[in-house]
């Protein structure tokens, strides 16, 4: 209708005399429906301030917006607004072995046999191994399980922690490739420098290294 017949129909005898309800949960699932549904490259170029805006510095190219439009997957469905996208994807920009097994909890998992032999096992696979796509990653998973015979959690816990330096996070088969995609973005994508798998391993491992075992200790 035209703004004229609008005003003209108005009365304040129609407007309801109860409080309206703002619910925030109910805003909350409307704002996951549109992000799930979103173009992945829009959600890419407005989640650009954010990251910005949490300290991670970029200025994507084509090829920079194109990772992150890659790695929507991983947030989009898990968030309520653009601003919590950067926590989610942190993994991929902030890698410290050291700071993770800084961690008290961390640290006393991945001490343990079990988790060091699934830690080595990986760095030695990933050593000669090309970037991981998801099959690749699924096969170094399953050599990784025959030399260690972990499996289940005890196998895929301590990959995440080693690879993202966090105790949970998105998929593995999605955290991982995309991990090794952004290892091999060229300098001028505008994007920061992202360690790749083969090197989080290593230097993980190295970290752990430095931790005593106390199931080698002698009573």
């Amino acid at each position: 209708l035209p703004i004229d017949e609008l005003a003209r129909r108005f009365s304040l005898e129609h407007v309801g005399h109860s409080a309206g309800v703002f619910d925030e949960e109910k805003l909350a699932w409307v704002n996951r429906r549109y992000l799930k549904a979103a173009d992945p490259r829009r959600l890419a170029e407005l989640s650009v301030p954010y990251f910005v805006q949490e300290g991670v510095a970029m200025a994507p190219d084509d090829r920079g917006l194109e990772f992150l439009a890659s790695a929507m997957a991983m947030a989009s469905a898990s968030v309520d607004r653009l601003k919590q996208v950067p926590a989610r994807l942190a993994f991929l920009f902030d890698y410290d072995a050291n700071a993770a097994l800084a961690n008290p909890g961390t640290m006393a998992e991945m001490s343990a046999e079990g988790p060091r032999s699934v830690a080595a096992a990986l760095a030695d696979e990933l050593a000669a191994a090309p970037r991981l796509d998801r099959e690749l990653f699924r096969d170094v998973a399953n050599r990784v399980k025959g030399r260690t015979s972990q499996k289940g959690k005890a196998l895929f816990h301590p990959i995440r922690v080693v690879l993202t330096g966090r105790a949970d996070g998105p998929e593995l088969d999605l955290a991982v490739p995309a991990i090794d995609r952004g290892a091999e973005l060229p300098g001028g994508a505008g994007m920061p420098a992202i360690v790749g798998n083969r090197e989080r391993a290593a230097a993980f491992v190295r970290a752990l290294e430095r931790i005593p075992n106390p199931e080698s200790r002698i009573p």
